[in-house]
């Protein structure tokens, strides 16, 4: 049975969802985990910049994650094609600046920890804004696009 025009396929909604989970997972336990643990992902992130910087990345950096995060979850929702390769470059992006910070860290393995749910939500995301549903999504009731 075909959607609706206006009905989300369950596969663009996950996708939706994923990078709000990408989002909340970095703040939540990128960051905020510093309290408990040592050596986050995010902190190392963050402070892989610069010195100088990391204060700057804390006030504006992370709002604008949000802000980007809200306006791909609205261009997905618009069908916007490039919004789904935004979303796949910058999840790939992001999971390897995580994969770095936990090679460099002082405690690898900690740090490596901290981001294992990060990279199955960034995971997640990506394969649901791969799967045939949401090529129909982007492309339209008709064709699919072709595998890459």
């Amino acid at each position: 049975m075909a959607a609706s025009p206006r009905e989300t396929p369950r596969s663009i909604s996950l996708a939706q969802i994923g990078l709000w989970l990408q989002f909340g997972y970095f703040v939540g336990g990128g960051l905020l985990s510093a309290a408990f643990v040592p050596y986050p992902f995010g902190m190392l992130m963050i402070g892989a910049v610069g010195g100088g910087l990391v204060g700057l990345l804390l006030v504006v950096g992370v709002p604008a994650l949000g802000m980007g995060a809200g306006l791909l979850t609205l261009m997905i929702g618009d069908r916007f094609q490039g919004a789904r390769s935004a979303a796949v470059i910058a999840s790939v992006v992001l999971a390897t600046g995580a994969a770095a910070a936990a090679f460099a860290s002082p405690m690898p393995f900690v740090t490596l920890a901290t981001a294992l749910p990060w990279f199955a939500i960034q995971a997640m995301t990506v394969v649901n804004l791969r799967t045939a549903e949401a090529d129909r999504w982007f492309t339209g009731p008709d064709e699919v696009a072709p595998e890459p």
